[in-house]
C-alpha cells in the first residue's frame, strides 16, 4: 500500500497543480484521523510519511504538564505520570509512543477524500492570497476576518478544544499574513469569548471586534486590564439594548463608559457592536458620534 500513497500524491498533485508535500500532509492527516477512531478518549496522533518510499510511522503523543495542573485525558500527562514512562521528561516535553499503522487502503474513503480536498482547496486559496498580498501587502493597514467563537453566555467550545482544532489553522493563517504585510490582524468574533482570548492573542490576533459587551464575561474594564497590552478593541457600544432602546443620554453614558474603560493609552476604536439597524433612532446615532468626539479626545476625562 505504500506505493499507492506515492501514486495518489503524484496524481492529485498533477491534477490540482499543487505541490506533492501538500498532498502528503493531507494523507498524513487522514491517516491520523482514522487512527484516532481506535480510542475512546481524545488522542493526539501524528503520522509521518517517507516522501521517497511511501512508508509511514504513526505515533501517539502526550504533552507533559506540571503536577499542579489537571491533565487532559488522552492527550496530556502530569509530570508524575510522565516519569513512569521516561525519567528524563519534564513539563513542556512531548512523550511519543509508536502505535500500529492503519492501512491506507482501509481508511474510510470519505474521510480521506474530505481531508485531501480541503487541503487542496487551502493550497489553492493560499496561492491566490499569495499573489494578492505580493502586490498590495505594503499598502494594507488591517486584514479583517470573521470567525464567530462565542454565544451569548459562553464560548462555542472550550479553550482546550479551540487549541486542538482551530488554533493551529488560525496560527498558520495569521503567520502567513504577517509574513507578507505589516498589516494588523483583525478578528471579528461575537459572543462570550473571554476565556479564549489568551489563545487568540497567542495565535496572532491583534485587533478584536466587536467586543460584544452584552455577552457574559465581556466586561470592558477587565478586558483592558488583562489584555490591553496585546489587543486593540474595536466596537463595544451596545447594540442589543442601548442603541435601539435607550435614550440619547443613555447612549452618551454608554460611550463615556467604554471610552474610559478601553481608551487609556490608546488601543480603542469607538464603534457599535453590530451594524446600526433600522430600529435605532436617528437621535441615538447622532448621540453616538457626538459623544465619541466629546469623550474620545486625549487626555481622557469624564466630562
Amino acid at each position: 500500500m505504500t506505493k499507492e500513497i506515492l501514486l495518489v500524491a503524484e496524481a492529485v498533485s498533477n491534477e490540482k497543480g499543487v505541490s506533492e508535500d501538500i498532498i502528503f500532509e493531507a494523507i498524513e492527516l487522514a491517516l491520523a484521523t482514522a487512527t484516532k477512531k481506535r480510542y475512546d478518549e481524545d488522542a493526539d496522533i501524528h503520522v509521518t510519511i517517507d516522501r521517497k518510499t511511501g512508508d509511514y510511522v504513526s505515533v501517539r503523543r502526550w504533552l507533559v504538564v506540571p503536577d499542579d495542573e489537571m491533565a487532559l485525558l488522552g492527550t496530556q500527562f502530569t509530570t508524575e505520570e510522565a516519569l513512569e514512562q521516561d525519567p528524563n521528561l519534564k513539563p513542556g516535553d512531548i512523550f511519543e509512543e509508536r502505535v500500529e499503522n492503519v492501512e491506507f487502503g482501509r481508511i474510510a474513503a470519505q474521510t480521506a477524500k474530505q481531508v485531501i480536498v480541503q487541503r487542496v482547496r487551502d493550497a489553492e486559496r493560499a496561492q491566490v492570497v499569495e499573489q494578492y498580498l505580493s502586490r498590495v501587502g505594503p499598502y494594507i493597514e488591517v486584514v479583517k476576518m470573521g470567525d464567530d467563537l462565542g454565544g451569548q453566555d459562553n464560548s462555542l467550545m472550550s479553550p482546550a478544544m479551540y487549541r486542538n482544532t482551530i488554533k493551529p489553522y488560525h496560527q498558520e493563517l495569521f503567520q502567513f499574513i504577517k509574513a507578507r504585510t505589516p498589516a494588523r490582524v483583525f478578528l471579528h468574533s461575537c459572543g462570550a469569548i473571554y476565556k479564549l482570548l489568551p489563545d487568540l492573542i497567542e495565535a496572532g490576533v491583534e485587533v478584536l471586534n466587536p467586543v460584544q459587551v452584552s455577552a457574559k464575561g465581556m466586561d470592558t474594564r477587565r478586558l483592558k486590564a488583562e489584555f490591553g497590552k496585546h489587543l486593540t478593541f474595536w466596537g463595544a457600544i451596545d447594540t442589543q439594548q442601548v442603541l435601539p432602546h435607550g435614550s440619547p443620554e443613555d447612549v452618551r453614558a454608554e460611550v463615556r463608559r467604554r471610552v474610559l474603560d478601553l481608551g487609556p493609552g490608546g488601543g480603542y476604536v469607538v464603534a457599535p457592536v453590530h451594524n446600526i439597524q433600522g430600529d435605532v433612532p436617528a437621535a441615538n446615532v447622532v448621540s453616538l458620534y457626538q459623544s465619541a468626539r466629546q469623550y474620545g479626545r486625549y487626555p481622557l476625562t469624564n466630562s
